[in-house]
């Protein structure tokens, strides 16, 4: 059965011990960051807890935190199992189901406007050093085509500036600042909602890179496999998940901007400090006694080790499987620009058309190199990394280099040019190591598979534990 909320997902990670209650008072700035980087160091992507901070600085909301930053949680939190997580992921989201619409929910029991909206009243924490202030980061913005109503919800960074306004940084390329440029010349402003902390599935398909045609609520529905209850906002012409822990109903201005930044991105660099739009805050609706929901960021592993991650990889096969693609791994070091292919080769040059096809995804925006394996080896291995560099690629004929290609605006590499023109291009490479089909290639040595297979089915006897 699907989370009905933010809750319901904690009260069964407390049952599995996947979240750490923190008792103490913990300092929004800076201190809980720092709580949240030691986990993260220590537990990678796999062993670290999500945290409960019960009592947070000058506030009386709790915080959770790093809810979906493990794999396993993750997995939880879609209803998937490890083993089959891709091929669940994709049969599901081929299927979207569209939200219900219902007259009122638990998001609206507490509804603040005027002079009693203030965001300093949510215990937001300033994360990092140098970070320009304190940051929601794991808010759910949520916007419609203003010509077309098409809805669409993202994840963006969001800087609080003053009790009612916060700063949001999109790339051009984003929906919502390609919305907002069809309303601003009317001198309209374009309405936005902010969702923090609910079912675990919104926020999963608020991250994953869906096609801009997609209504990500409609995907939620789909990896929940039941519709997500949506009621009308208070003071705009959208709908927000009815049982969102809190509710952020605002606007964004034509000509409405201020420095914003810096920030402890994803890649572990700052953000720069720059102008950005900023998001006037008309309304604050909540639950009755809310959890504000957040997650740390910088160097990883970070929360988007795990919810970017695996959504990339499941976009990228769900696309490219078909031309060969057996297996995709973005390595977490990376901050998402390493990725590991291996591929099932049938004729000279498909390994290079394969990794053209991963470049030419929406995720292929992020990744800069690609490193291609035989569907023999694999990709979580790195020692068959490591041994198909060292025996199955030549730098002089397996080395691929494309131009010109589109990058990721956060990518720290970037010349400053590319950077302040916003065209964002980075050169891509594609090492080659598989072996080539149209020559013969020295053999490999195995085991006699006859005794491979004995000691296969006869292992236990043997008295050797591979623990």
């Amino acid at each position: 059965m699907p989370f009905a909320d933010l809750r319901e997902f904690i009260a069964v990670l407390e049952k599995m011990g996947e979240i750490v209650h923190v008792k103490v008072e913990v300092d929004p700035q800076y201190e809980m960051g720092a709580i949240c980087r030691k986990v993260l160091d220590a537990g990678g992507v796999d062993a670290n807890k999500a945290l409960f901070f019960e009592r947070p600085k000058g506030s009386t909301i709790p915080v959770a935190a790093g809810l979906l930053d493990s794999r396993r949680r993750y997995f939880i939190a879609t209803e998937t199992d490890r083993e089959n997580f891709y091929d669940q992921f994709a049969a599901r989201v081929e299927k979207p189901i569209a939200p219900r619409l219902i007259k009122e929910g638990p998001c609206q029991e507490n509804v603040l406007l005027g002079d009693k909206v203030n965001l300093f009243h949510l215990p937001i924490p300033i994360w990092n050093q140098l970070d320009g202030g304190p940051f929601i980061t794991q808010g759910t913005t949520i916007v419609k085509d203003p010509e077309t109503g098409q809805r669409n919800v993202g994840l963006y960074r969001l800087m609080v500036h003053d009790r009612n306004s916060t700063g949001i940084c999109a790339a051009p390329y984003r929906q919502i600042v390609q919305f907002a440029s069809k309303v601003h010349p009317q001198g309209q402003p374009l309405p936005v909602a902010i969702t923090i902390g609910q079912d675990p599935a919104v926020t999963v398909a608020a991250i994953a890179p869906f096609p801009p045609y997609c209504d990500e609520i409609s995907m939620a529905g789909a990896i929940r496999r039941e519709p997500v209850d949506m009621v009308n906002c208070v003071t705009i012409p959208l709908e927000v998940p009815a049982t969102a822990e809190i509710v952020l109903e605002g606007e964004i201005r034509p000509g409405d901007t201020k420095l914003e930044g810096p920030f402890g991105e994803f890649t572990g660099y700052y953000g720069e400090r720059m102008v950005r739009p900023v998001i006037t805050i008309k309304a604050i609706t909540h639950r009755n006694d809310p959890i504000y929901q957040a997650c740390y960021q910088g160097r990883p592993p970070n929360c988007d080790s795990v919810t970017q991650i695996l959504a990339h990889e499941a976009e990228v096969l769900r696309r490219v499987k078909p031309l060969g693609l057996r297996k995709l791994r973005i390595c977490v070091g990376s901050a998402m620009f390493l990725a590991v292919a291996s591929v099932k080769k049938e004729f000279s040059g498909q390994q290079r058309a394969i990794a053209s096809a991963i470049f030419g995804t929406p995720s292929g925006k992020w990744i800069k190199t690609i490193i291609l394996l035989d569907d023999d080896l694999d990709p979580d291995n790195w020692t068959d990394v490591e041994w198909a560099l060292g025996t199955r690629f030549r730098p002089s004929e397996d080395v691929m280099i494309l131009e010109g290609m589109p990058g990721n605006a956060l990518d720290p590499s970037l010349p400053p040019e590319e950077r302040d023109s916003l065209a964002c291009r980075t050169p891509k490479l594609v090492l080659d190591a598989t072996k080539p089909v149209h020559r013969p290639y020295s053999r490999e040595c195995q085991p006699k598979r006859e005794a491979w297979e004995k000691v296969e089915a006869n292992w236990e006897s043997y008295g050797i534990s591979l623990e």
